[in-house]
């Protein structure tokens, strides 16, 4: 990589591997996205983005990213939701307007080191640390058609960064 990073927040779009943030910037600095191409075996430095909180689900869906949750500076788990469309970050590195990422409405269970991946159409959010940093086993669907969450049953035991895959059989 180009740039050294701790905990950053990888994904996979159109076999090529995006990291987002994870450096340790100075406040107000934003931290970088690199895109790793296997076949040409190099990073690449793109535009600039603020990186998802630390211990936020990151998850692709269509063409755009998800951050969900992670902890905020007081050390609490958040209830935020973005959406960083991957269009300019991902696919026109010449573009002239760093990428930003949008807020969405706040999840119902304020979490971190949750896991996340595409589902109907969306973006499902399963387990995590909630509030009291216990393991939840909370599940909840965002569903950008209505712009709101929904909540699912529950798993039968609270996990904590449990493999979640999202697709059709």
């Amino acid at each position: 990589m180009q740039k050294p990073r701790y905990a950053c927040a990888a994904i996979v779009k159109e076999g090529k591997i995006y990291a987002f943030g994870g450096e340790l910037t100075d406040a107000g600095v934003q931290a970088s996205v690199e895109r790793y191409d296997p076949e040409a075996e190099t990073w690449e430095l793109l535009s600039a983005v603020r990186s998802p909180c630390c211990g936020a689900a990151v998850v692709v869906s269509s063409n755009q990213a998800f951050a969900l949750g992670g902890l905020g500076l007081s050390g609490q788990a958040l209830g935020t939701a973005e959406r960083l469309a991957l269009h300019g970050a991902a696919d026109d590195e010449k573009t002239e307007q760093a990428p930003t990422w949008s807020p969405l409405p706040p999840m119902p269970t304020p979490r971190h080191l949750a896991s996340a991946a595409p589902f109907r159409g969306g973006v499902v959010v399963v387990g995590g640390k909630g509030t009291n940093f216990e393991a939840v086993r909370n599940v909840e669907l965002y569903d950008p058609m209505s712009m709101s969450w929904e909540v699912l049953p529950p798993l039968p035991n609270a996990r904590l960064r449990a493999a979640v895959a999202g697709g059709r059989l």
